[in-house]
C-alpha cells in the first residue's frame, strides 16, 4: 500500500523524470491514484454530497478525471506505458461513462459520476482485477527487495556515496528492436567493464532506469554510484575518458546522443552527494529509492516488468 508520503514523493518523480512539467496541466498518476482511492470507497451519499459541494476531498477526486484528456501518461503522448490496475481501471471506466471527453470547466455530470462509482467498486471486487494486481506487485516488491539489500549493503560498507548518470533519449518506436536491444547491451556492458578498471574499489553499483518522456520517447538513464566517505573527496571519476569512448561509439553508430550529468536525476536531487553524518540521509535515500523504483508501484513500460535494472552490484560476485 502506498503512503501518502510515497505518493507525493512519486508526483515529484513522474515530473522530473518524464519532462511532463511541460505539458498541459494534468494529474500526476500519484494525483489520480489518490482520486481512486477516495472514488473506491465512497458511498452513494458521499459522493451525492461532494458533488453538492459538502465532501471537499471526494469532490477534489472527481475533479481530476476530466483533466486525464491532458495527462500524457494516459492520452497516448507517452508509448508503451502500463498503468496500476486501480488507475488503468477507473481511467478506462470514466472513459466509457463520458467524464474525461468533456471540457474540464465544465459542469460534472452527476449521474455519471454515480455510475462510475458504482462500476468502479464492483470492478475492484472482482476475480479479474484481483489477479491483475497479483500480477502487478509481485515484480515490484521483488524489484524493491533487490534494491533496498544493494541499498543495506552501500550503507555498511561506505560513509557516503555519490551519483552519476549517462543518458541515452530515443524514440519509443525502437523499444525492444533488436537494433536498440544491442545498443543498450553494448553500453551496460562497456560501462561495467570501464568502471571495473578505473574505479575497481569505489564503483558500488550500477543501476539502469527506463523512462517514458513526453513526444512518445523513451530515455535510458544509466546510474552509477560511486563511494565517497569524506566530505572533501573529488567529485566524479578518476577519470572520465571512458564516457567519450562510449559516447563516440555509440553516436557514431546511431541517431542518438549519449549524454553525462551528475546524477541530480533532472532536479529531482537538490544534490548528488549521500552521507551518513547528514541528519537528513535516510529520508534523502528514501527519496532516491522512491524515484528508482517507487514510480513502477504506479506505472511502467514494457508491460509488468519494473523499469528498473541493476546492472551491476560490488556486493554480488
Amino acid at each position: 500500500m502506498l503512503t501518502k508520503k510515497d505518493l507525493s514523493v512519486a508526483h515529484t518523480a513522474y515530473f522530473c523524470s518524464t519532462g511532463a512539467r511541460l505539458a498541459l496541466p494534468h494529474p500526476s498518476p500519484s494525483d489520480f491514484y489518490q482520486a481512486t482511492s477516495l472514488i473506491g470507497k465512497a458511498s452513494a451519499k458521499s459522493i451525492e454530497k461532494a458533488l453538492k459541494g459538502s465532501n471537499v476531498a471526494i469532490m477534489q477526486a472527481i475533479q481530476t478525471i476530466p483533466w486525464l484528456n491532458n495527462a500524457p501518461w494516459f492520452n497516448g503522448n507517452m508509448s508503451n506505458i502500463s498503468l496500476n490496475p486501480y488507475n488503468a481501471n477507473l481511467g478506462n471506466l470514466a472513459y466509457e461513462h463520458g467524464l474525461i471527453q468533456q471540457n474540464q470547466t465544465a459542469t460534472i455530470n452527476p449521474l455519471a459520476v454515480s455510475y462510475l462509482s458504482e462500476h468502479f467498486q464492483y470492478r475492484i471486487q472482482t476475480i479479474e482485477f484481483t489477479k491483475s494486481l497479483i500480477e502487478w506487485s509481485k515484480p515490484f516488491e521483488d524489484s524493491k527487495q533487490e534494491l533496498d539489500t544493494i541499498f543495506r549493503n552501500i550503507e555498511r560498507s561506505s560513509s557516503g556515496s555519490e551519483l552519476h548518470e549517462f543518458c541515452l533519449n530515443y524514440d519509443t518506436d525502437q523499444n525492444n528492436t533488436i537494433y536498440l536491444n544491442e545498443l543498450e547491451k553494448f553500453i551496460s556492458n562497456e560501462l561495467k567493464t570501464q568502471l571495473s578498471q578505473i574505479e575497481p574499489d569505489k564503483c558500488l553499483a550500477i543501476l539502469l532506469k527506463k523512462e517514458p518522456c513526453l513526444n512518445k520517447r523513451m530515455n535510458l538513464r544509466y546510474i552509477v554510484i560511486l563511494q565517497k566517505d569524506y566530505i572533501d573527496e573529488p567529485s566524479g571519476f578518476t577519470d572520465l575518458s571512458f564516457f567519450q569512448r562510449i559516447k563516440n561509439t555509440v553516436e557514431s553508430n546511431s541517431c542518438y546522443y549519449f549524454n553525462y550529468d551528475p546524477g541530480c536525476l533532472n532536479g529531482f536531487l537538490a544534490n548528488n552527494r549521500f552521507s551518513k553524518k547528514n541528519p537528513n540521509y535516510r529520508e534523502r535515500i528514501r527519496c532516491l529509492k522512491s524515484y528508482l523504483i517507487g514510480t513502477d508501484a504506479l506505472y511502467r513500460v514494457d508491460g509488468l516488468q519494473t523499469s528498473l535494472e541493476i546492472l551491476y552490484s560490488k556486493f554480488v560476485k
